[in-house]
C-alpha cells in the first residue's frame, strides 16, 4: 500500500532572503531585478520635475480602487498594480553629479 507524501506548502513573504540578491551591479548595491514602483509627473513639468502621486492611470475595472504604474527590470515590462501590491521602491532625485566608477565596477569619488 503505498502512502501519499504530504504537499508542503511554500509561502515567500516580503524581504524572505532567498528571493533577495544582496550583491553589486556597477554602481548599485542590494538592487532587486524584479518589480518596482512608478509614476507620472506632469505633462509640462521637464526631466527635473519630480513624480505627482496625484496623477494615476485609471481605476480597477468594477472599483474605485486607484491603479498605480509598476516596472519590471528583469523584462521592461511596464504596467499597472493595485496599491495594496508590495514592490520595491528606488529613492533617487535630479542633481549634476557625476561619479567615476573604478575598474571593479563600484563608485568612485563624486563631484
Amino acid at each position: 500500500m503505498s502512502r501519499a507524501i504530504p504537499r508542503r506548502r511554500v509561502t515567500n513573504r516580503v524581504g524572505d532572503p532567498r528571493l533577495q540578491f544582496g550583491g553589486q551591479v556597477g554602481p548599485f548595491w542590494n538592487f532587486q531585478p524584479t518589480f518596482y514602483w512608478a509614476c507620472e509627473r506632469r505633462e509640462k513639468g521637464n526631466s527635473q520635475s519630480p513624480c505627482d502621486p496625484n496623477l494615476f492611470p485609471g481605476y480597477n475595472p468594477g472599483s474605485v480602487i486607484k491603479m498605480r504604474y509598476s516596472f519590471d527590470f528583469v523584462n521592461g515590462f511596464m504596467g499597472t498594480d493595485l496599491p495594496s501590491k508590495q514592490f520595491h521602491v528606488m529613492v533617487y532625485f535630479p542633481a549634476d553629479v557625476s561619479c567615476s566608477v573604478t575598474d571593479d565596477g563600484s563608485v568612485g569619488k563624486c563631484s
